[in-house]
């Protein structure tokens, strides 16, 4: 499993393909559905389904899983499409102002995957569980580097502390400066 071999999928005119294993159709402001190939239907939560438009697809070919990070809501929600299924992966602690909120995601070494959300930053292992998430406390932060052992933050506002950087290790999400 590498999770963070996977690729996004761009959702356009209310349907993504997901290639061999299916699609995902949004049916109506509240309604979205993810159908297999094989005939498995997923019906995806209606708070889902309403933010889908500005949601992460992020699509595992090789083990037939989908996760969806939302740039508003507030659980990343993985689908097994060889199986059918649905599950919250994680819970994302958000900031209250709407505006202010994001989410990004950035494959790692060894198959990892790191979402990074205003709040928080998440390393998805490649069987696509969570290793670590651990919360910041930088509105603007953006990851400017990956290598085997970190992953770097850097804050771009306010400017006064524009430049500053955090070090975490990739392996436990400890800080390290």
């Amino acid at each position: 499993m590498t999770v963070g071999a996977g690729h996004k999928v761009p959702l356009s005119g209310g349907s993504v393909s997901l290639g061999s294993w299916g699609r995902v159709d949004v049916s109506g402001l509240f309604e979205a559905k993810v159908e297999t190939v094989s005939g498995q239907v997923v019906e995806l939560p209606s708070d889902v389904a309403r933010n889908l438009g500005t949601t992460v697809l992020w699509l595992d070919d090789q083990d037939g899983l989908l996760l969806l990070v939302p740039r508003t809501g507030e659980e990343i929600l993985q689908v097994d499409l060889s199986h059918g299924t649905a599950r919250q992966l994680e819970w994302l602690v958000r900031d209250e102002d709407e505006d202010l909120r994001f989410a990004s995601v950035q494959p790692a070494p060894g198959g990892t995957l790191l979402v990074l959300y205003e709040r928080g930053l998440i390393c998805l292992g490649p069987d696509g569980r969570a290793r670590w998430h651990i919360l910041h406390d930088d509105l603007s932060a953006e990851i400017v580097d990956v290598d085997q052992d970190d992953v770097v933050l850097r804050q771009q506002w306010p400017q006064e502390l524009a430049g500053r950087e955090h070090r975490y290790s990739l392996a436990t999400g400890e800080l390290r400066g």
